[in-house]
Protein backbone atom coordinates (compact mmCIF):
# COMPACT_ATOMS: atom_id res chain seq x y z
CA UNK A 1 0.00 0.00 0.00
CA UNK A 2 2.69 2.49 0.72
CA UNK A 3 4.37 1.58 -2.51
CA UNK A 4 1.16 2.41 -4.30
CA UNK A 5 0.78 5.48 -2.80
CA UNK A 6 4.53 6.49 -3.31
CA UNK A 7 3.67 5.79 -7.08
CA UNK A 8 0.77 8.16 -7.19
CA UNK A 9 2.79 11.05 -5.04
CA UNK A 10 5.62 10.71 -7.92
CA UNK A 11 3.03 10.65 -10.63
CA UNK A 12 1.25 13.95 -9.33
CA UNK A 13 4.63 15.71 -8.72
CA UNK A 14 5.67 14.71 -11.95
CA UNK A 15 2.71 16.50 -13.50
CA UNK A 16 2.92 19.56 -11.22
CA UNK A 17 6.33 20.18 -12.60
CA UNK A 18 5.39 19.41 -16.59
CA UNK A 19 2.78 21.70 -16.10
CA UNK A 20 4.57 24.14 -14.74
CA UNK A 21 6.99 24.27 -17.62
CA UNK A 22 4.03 25.16 -20.32
CA UNK A 23 3.16 28.01 -18.02
CA UNK A 24 6.48 29.97 -18.79
CA UNK A 25 6.40 29.81 -22.58
CA UNK A 26 8.07 33.60 -22.87
CA UNK A 27 11.05 32.98 -20.83
CA UNK A 28 13.41 32.37 -23.24
CA UNK A 29 16.91 32.13 -21.35
CA UNK A 30 19.20 31.32 -24.51
CA UNK A 31 22.46 28.45 -23.40
CA UNK A 32 25.36 30.13 -23.73
CA UNK A 33 27.12 30.03 -27.00
CA UNK A 34 30.54 28.20 -27.53
CA UNK A 35 33.69 30.63 -27.64
CA UNK A 36 35.86 29.97 -30.38
CA UNK A 37 38.09 32.55 -29.66
CA UNK A 38 37.46 34.68 -32.60
CA UNK A 39 37.41 38.14 -31.32
CA UNK A 40 36.24 40.96 -33.82
CA UNK A 41 35.68 44.51 -34.02
CA UNK A 42 32.94 46.51 -35.04
CA UNK A 43 29.60 48.27 -34.22
CA UNK A 44 26.58 46.68 -34.97
CA UNK A 45 22.50 47.93 -35.38
CA UNK A 46 19.93 45.00 -35.08
CA UNK A 47 16.51 45.87 -35.71
CA UNK A 48 13.54 42.74 -35.23
CA UNK A 49 10.46 41.47 -34.13
CA UNK A 50 9.35 39.04 -31.82
CA UNK A 51 11.87 36.68 -32.36
CA UNK A 52 14.23 38.96 -31.94
CA UNK A 53 13.08 39.16 -28.22
CA UNK A 54 13.48 35.61 -27.84
CA UNK A 55 17.23 36.81 -27.74
CA UNK A 56 17.67 40.01 -25.87
CA UNK A 57 18.82 38.38 -22.90
CA UNK A 58 21.23 37.36 -24.03
CA UNK A 59 22.70 38.06 -26.91
CA UNK A 60 23.81 41.69 -25.96
CA UNK A 61 26.33 40.55 -23.28
CA UNK A 62 27.44 37.61 -25.67
CA UNK A 63 28.51 39.99 -28.59
CA UNK A 64 30.22 41.95 -26.41
CA UNK A 65 32.44 38.97 -25.29
CA UNK A 66 32.95 38.77 -28.84
CA UNK A 67 34.32 42.71 -29.43
CA UNK A 68 30.51 43.46 -31.03
CA UNK A 69 29.31 47.09 -29.98
CA UNK A 70 25.70 45.94 -30.46
CA UNK A 71 22.28 48.10 -30.38
CA UNK A 72 19.41 46.51 -30.85
CA UNK A 73 15.72 47.28 -31.05
CA UNK A 74 13.34 44.67 -31.03
CA UNK A 75 8.97 44.60 -30.26
CA UNK A 76 6.34 42.05 -30.54
CA UNK A 77 4.11 42.09 -33.67
CA UNK A 78 6.95 44.63 -35.24
CA UNK A 79 6.53 45.36 -39.49
CA UNK A 80 8.97 46.43 -41.58
CA UNK A 81 7.50 50.18 -41.47
CA UNK A 82 8.40 50.21 -37.67
CA UNK A 83 11.61 49.15 -38.11
CA UNK A 84 12.19 52.10 -40.33
CA UNK A 85 10.60 54.44 -37.76
CA UNK A 86 13.41 53.50 -35.33
CA UNK A 87 16.34 53.02 -37.44
CA UNK A 88 17.22 56.65 -37.72
CA UNK A 89 17.63 57.00 -34.27
CA UNK A 90 20.46 54.37 -34.42
CA UNK A 91 22.40 54.31 -37.29
CA UNK A 92 24.84 56.72 -35.49
CA UNK A 93 26.03 53.00 -34.42
CA UNK A 94 26.69 51.23 -37.26
CA UNK A 95 29.49 49.25 -39.18
CA UNK A 96 26.98 46.83 -39.93
CA UNK A 97 22.90 46.78 -39.99
CA UNK A 98 21.14 43.37 -39.27
CA UNK A 99 17.20 43.38 -40.31
CA UNK A 100 14.98 40.43 -38.63
CA UNK A 101 12.01 41.88 -39.72
CA UNK A 102 9.30 40.77 -42.50
CA UNK A 103 7.46 38.02 -40.65
CA UNK A 104 4.57 39.93 -39.14
CA UNK A 105 4.15 41.66 -42.85
CA UNK A 106 3.80 38.07 -44.45
CA UNK A 107 0.41 38.27 -43.20
CA UNK A 108 -0.73 41.19 -44.78
CA UNK A 109 -1.41 39.53 -48.52
CA UNK A 110 1.06 41.75 -50.41
CA UNK A 111 1.94 41.28 -54.01
CA UNK A 112 5.13 40.96 -55.04
CA UNK A 113 5.83 44.89 -56.47
CA UNK A 114 4.29 45.81 -52.78
CA UNK A 115 6.94 43.66 -51.08
CA UNK A 116 9.38 45.08 -53.06
CA UNK A 117 8.06 48.58 -52.02
CA UNK A 118 8.59 47.82 -48.46
CA UNK A 119 11.96 46.61 -48.62
CA UNK A 120 13.14 49.42 -50.48
CA UNK A 121 11.98 51.93 -48.43
CA UNK A 122 14.13 50.50 -45.59
CA UNK A 123 17.02 50.39 -47.67
CA UNK A 124 16.40 53.50 -48.50
CA UNK A 125 16.77 54.74 -44.50
CA UNK A 126 20.21 52.43 -44.42
CA UNK A 127 21.61 54.54 -47.12
CA UNK A 128 23.96 52.62 -50.10
CA UNK A 129 27.41 52.47 -47.81
CA UNK A 130 26.26 50.39 -44.67
CA UNK A 131 26.70 46.78 -45.14
CA UNK A 132 23.06 45.30 -44.54
CA UNK A 133 22.00 41.44 -43.74
CA UNK A 134 18.84 41.02 -43.78
CA UNK A 135 16.83 37.54 -42.12
CA UNK A 136 15.33 35.67 -44.18
CA UNK A 137 11.94 34.90 -42.67
CA UNK A 138 10.29 31.52 -41.76
CA UNK A 139 6.33 30.26 -41.38
CA UNK A 140 5.39 26.96 -41.12
CA UNK A 141 3.22 25.73 -43.99
CA UNK A 142 -0.33 26.60 -42.91
CA UNK A 143 -2.87 27.91 -44.49
CA UNK A 144 -0.68 29.59 -46.82
CA UNK A 145 1.74 30.91 -44.59
CA UNK A 146 4.44 28.84 -45.58
CA UNK A 147 3.80 30.46 -49.11
CA UNK A 148 3.62 33.51 -47.84
CA UNK A 149 6.72 33.53 -45.87
CA UNK A 150 8.29 32.24 -49.62
CA UNK A 151 7.07 35.65 -50.88
CA UNK A 152 8.68 37.63 -48.99
CA UNK A 153 12.39 35.91 -48.92
CA UNK A 154 11.75 35.48 -53.17
CA UNK A 155 11.21 39.77 -52.92
CA UNK A 156 14.56 39.49 -50.22
CA UNK A 157 16.66 37.78 -53.08
CA UNK A 158 15.33 40.29 -55.93
CA UNK A 159 16.36 43.02 -53.26
CA UNK A 160 19.61 42.23 -53.68
CA UNK A 161 19.99 42.70 -57.24
CA UNK A 162 19.08 46.42 -56.34
CA UNK A 163 20.96 46.98 -53.57
CA UNK A 164 24.31 46.08 -53.66
CA UNK A 165 24.97 46.47 -50.00
CA UNK A 166 22.25 43.96 -49.30
CA UNK A 167 22.90 40.70 -48.22
CA UNK A 168 20.37 38.10 -47.04
CA UNK A 169 21.26 35.06 -44.48
CA UNK A 170 18.96 32.35 -44.57
CA UNK A 171 17.28 31.60 -40.93
CA UNK A 172 14.06 30.05 -43.56
CA UNK A 173 17.21 27.29 -44.41
CA UNK A 174 18.54 26.63 -41.22
CA UNK A 175 15.75 26.60 -39.17
CA UNK A 176 14.12 23.99 -41.41
CA UNK A 177 16.50 21.62 -41.49
CA UNK A 178 15.92 21.57 -37.17
CA UNK A 179 11.51 21.76 -36.97
CA UNK A 180 12.19 20.60 -33.22
CA UNK A 181 13.52 24.18 -33.12
CA UNK A 182 9.95 25.80 -33.76
CA UNK A 183 6.96 25.93 -31.40
CA UNK A 184 3.60 24.98 -31.96
CA UNK A 185 2.93 28.07 -33.55
CA UNK A 186 4.98 27.21 -36.32
CA UNK A 187 6.84 30.82 -36.32
CA UNK A 188 8.10 31.16 -32.36
CA UNK A 189 10.57 29.28 -31.20
CA UNK A 190 11.85 26.81 -28.28
CA UNK A 191 13.99 27.60 -25.53
CA UNK A 192 17.00 25.31 -27.27
CA UNK A 193 15.90 27.36 -30.57
CA UNK A 194 16.46 30.80 -29.29
CA UNK A 195 19.66 29.58 -28.13
CA UNK A 196 20.52 28.43 -31.10
CA UNK A 197 19.22 31.78 -32.97
CA UNK A 198 21.31 33.70 -30.98
CA UNK A 199 24.99 32.05 -31.85
CA UNK A 200 23.66 31.99 -35.57
CA UNK A 201 23.19 35.28 -35.40
CA UNK A 202 26.58 35.94 -33.28
CA UNK A 203 28.13 33.58 -36.72
CA UNK A 204 26.50 36.43 -39.01
CA UNK A 205 27.90 39.28 -36.94
CA UNK A 206 31.32 37.79 -36.55
CA UNK A 207 31.56 37.10 -40.33
CA UNK A 208 31.10 40.68 -41.57
CA UNK A 209 32.98 42.07 -38.95
CA UNK A 210 36.93 42.79 -38.94
CA UNK A 211 39.12 41.00 -36.52
CA UNK A 212 40.42 42.79 -33.51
Amino acid sequence: MAGASLSVLIAVLAGLLASCSVQRPHLFIPAVAPDDGHRVSGSVVLTGDSLTVGVSLTLPELARARGIDLHMGAEAGRRIADGIAELPLMLAHRDLVIVALGTNDTSDGLDADQLDARIDALMAVTGPDVPVIWLSVYRRDSEGAGAAAQRFNDALRRATNRHANLSVADWWSYITLHQPMVGVDGIHLTTEGYAARTAWLLRQMAARLPPA
